[in-house]
């Protein structure tokens, strides 16, 4: 089911038909949110101006930053949304946005991504404790050594961690941005640099935060 109120969106809307859905979409390149009519293909860009439509066609640039690389992924519940404020927010269908339940307005914290990394990536606790990363003295290793050790066994195993799982690592991810600590530099320097450029670009931006996507892009993201 979309997150779009069928009702609510084409009473504003000048388009549309009686086989008309509505879908709101995040675009790949920029992070950006459209809204197609899954019926007409009809694409919708200014939640302020639902009487401008767009058509894309098969290698159409980007409408928002002119990228050729453009693709979109579609929104299907409230759980695959990150970000608080939406512009099209107004259209949603009665339910709970996941900033609601889950986002709060706090940060993360080093013990609470320690344990997330720990409890939900199977063989990651193994790879911690033979890393070498670990302090040679205290045998302990700092939320820096925790991420750059991360991004190898993410790259290694992406392909087996389920969306649910990278949809929680990428929020919380973006929580570390709202205080600049070294939980966040840890984050950035030694996570979403590291992974920054590689094959799984596609995959991983979906869930990305706006903090976060930032970031990324600037490292080759």
């Amino acid at each position: 089911m979309h997150v779009i109120d069928r009702n609510k969106f084409s009473n504003h809307s000048k388009y549309g038909c009686s086989q008309s859905d509505f879908a709101l979409c995040i675009t790949n390149c920029c992070k950006s949110f459209l809204v197609e009519d899954d019926e007409l293909l009809d694409y919708y860009t200014n939640p302020e101006n639902l009487g401008l439509i767009i058509h894309l066609k098969p290698k159409s640039l980007c409408p928002f930053c002119s990228s050729a690389a453009f693709s979109f992924t579609r929104i299907e519940s409230f759980n695959d949304l990150v970000e608080y404020e939406n512009p099209w927010k107004k259209y949603f269908r009665d339910g709970k946005f996941v900033a609601d339940v889950e986002l709060s307005n706090r940060e993360a914290t080093a013990a609470e991504l320690f344990d997330f990394l720990i409890g939900n990536f199977d063989g990651f606790s193994f790879c911690l404790r033979f890393s070498l990363f670990k302090d040679t003295k205290t045998k302990q290793i700092s939320i820096h050594g925790v991420f750059s050790e991360f991004s190898s066994y993410f790259r290694d195993n992406l392909q087996i961690i389920q969306n649910s799982k990278l949809r929680k690592l990428f929020r919380l991810i973006e929580l570390t941005f709202r205080i600049a600590d070294s939980v966040n530099d840890a984050v950035c320097t030694c996570f979403l640099e590291n992974i920054a450029g590689e094959s799984f670009s596609d995959v991983i931006k979906p869930h990305l935060g706006t903090n976060s996507f930032e970031y990324y892009k600037k490292y080759g993201g």
